[in-house]
């Protein structure tokens, strides 16, 4: 009796690991629907796990504004922005690095490149990934359905860039979080958390997206933004609990008989 016990034990915690490791696609955002720029930002491809997954929300706080030049079109140079349109058949979205944020005149002395635009991660953009700085370009909330859900990491598709493109991924208000860099060399990159959030079911959390680049008055292309994590526990768990005990009842049944 006892070593049914551990067996089943053993079985049920070996399950309940493997389960809770298995990540899958909570959810993305592929552009695709460009009938204006509220498609065009809005999410897809929820997983049953997800209640709701909002638009991409871009930074329109304080002086880090990002102007958006709508549907096939691509911002202009002289203030960040994004727009939408067909890059080689693909719908995408462009994000451009301003030469300067206001689009003002060359100060003098000529400022940094974290001082002056608002792809930012330097100390001028603050230490925590807030909305009111420029660590955080982009940002959307998440809400949970009936089970938890890990959140883990940040995929990035893109088609070219003028430069590098640096991206973090992390909860609103943390600082920030790993980062990724994506060129001409290295087209998909995934940008982890620093550690993973869980969103209690029937709760929200906001995540940003921070955005910087090599060099000012760079244009980049991104194809898509994938949301990873879990549902914990995920569905497979309770089939492998009822999958035990079943197993367990008839051993026992036969060790009776």
């Amino acid at each position: 009796m006892r070593k049914i016990h551990y067996l089943l034990l053993s079985a049920f915690a070996g399950g309940l690991t493997v389960s809770s490791l298995n990540a899958v696609v909570l959810g993305q955002w592929d552009f695709n629907d460009q009938t204006n720029v509220s498609t065009a930002l809005s999410s897809s491809n929820l997983d049953a796990g997800v209640s709701t997954l909002t638009s991409l929300q871009f930074n329109t706080s304080g002086g880090f504004g990002f102007d958006s030049a709508g549907v096939n079109a691509v911002p202009n140079t002289l203030n960040d922005g994004y727009g939408f349109g067909g890059n080689l058949g693909e719908q995408v979205a462009f994000i451009h690095r301003a030469t300067y944020f206001d689009g003002s005149l060359v100060p003098d002395p000529r400022p940094t490149v974290d001082d002056y635009t608002s792809f930012g991660l330097g100390a001028s953009e603050g230490t925590t990934a807030a909305l009111g700085n420029g660590n955080a370009p982009l940002s959307f909330s998440i809400t949970a359905g009936l089970q938890d859900l890990r959140i883990d990491s940040l995929m990035i598709d893109t088609t070219n860039a003028s430069a590098d493109l640096i991206v973090g991924f992390q909860g609103a208000g943390d600082t920030a979080g790993i980062t990724v860099t994506l060129n001409s060399g290295n087209l998909m990159a995934t940008a982890d958390l620093t550690s993973s959030i869980v969103v209690s079911a029937g709760t929200s959390q906001t995540f940003t997206i921070s955005l910087n680049s090599g060099s000012l008055n760079t244009g980049h292309v991104v194809n898509e933004f994938v949301l990873n994590g879990a549902v914990i526990p995920e569905p497979g768990t309770y089939a492998l609990m009822a999958g035990t005990l079943a197993l367990g009842a008839v051993m026992l049944r036969r060790r009776r008989d």
